[in-house]
């Protein structure tokens, strides 16, 4: 019963081909004891591969949530940053009704956007640094301070503040200062 129920496992090691190996396994397991079962002939690599399908599954998962997650922080830096130009309408038409170049005003507009993402780099710096450490003994065969992808995420998020930076202070140049003005 204890073979039937449990079905051990039984590993052989062979230098030569495996052709006709499984009928031979088979054949010498009837002759010691005719009750064994023989359920199935498998190879050390197909043991491996089915071994290492999850693995593989749950780091291709980790890795979708980890670019979800960067394209929701460039969505959210976007919209927060977008809003906050957007929010200086205002000071903008005065800029530029009082006689400031678009290229001054874009840029004194960005230098506060880029300030709040300097800021928010550093918090998310820190936060990675300590992820890193708790997340270390789950990475195999990879650096755990990859400089490489903090300063690649860095780029991304960078160029999107950026971005929505300029973006929406140049929409709101080509409109007419005095409207503005008169909008508000």
């Amino acid at each position: 019963m204890y073979h039937v129920w449990l079905r051990p496992s039984w590993i052989v090691r062979t230098y030569g081909p495996i052709d006709g190996l499984p009928a031979a396994m088979q054949k010498a397991l009837a002759q010691a004891d005719p009750a064994l079962p023989f359920s199935g002939f498998h190879q050390m690599a197909d043991l491996e591969n089915e071994t290492l399908d999850r693995q593989r599954m749950e780091v291709f998962l980790l890795g979708v949530l980890a670019a979800l997650a960067l394209v929701l922080s460039m969505i959210g830096i976007y919209g927060l940053v977008s809003n906050l130009v957007t929010q200086r309408t205002r000071e903008i038409g005065i800029r530029m009704a009082l006689g400031s170049t678009l290229q001054k005003t874009m840029t004194q507009i960005a230098k506060s956007g880029m300030v709040a993402a300097g800021f928010g780099a550093a918090a998310g710096l820190g936060l990675a640094a300590v992820a890193v450490r708790i997340l270390s003994g789950e990475l195999y065969g990879v650096r755990p301070y990859d400089p490489v992808t903090f300063l690649a995420i860095l780029a991304v998020l960078f160029a999107v503040v950026v971005i929505a930076s300029f973006a929406p202070t140049a929409r709101i140049a080509r409109i007419d200062p005095a409207s503005i003005l008169r909008a508000e």
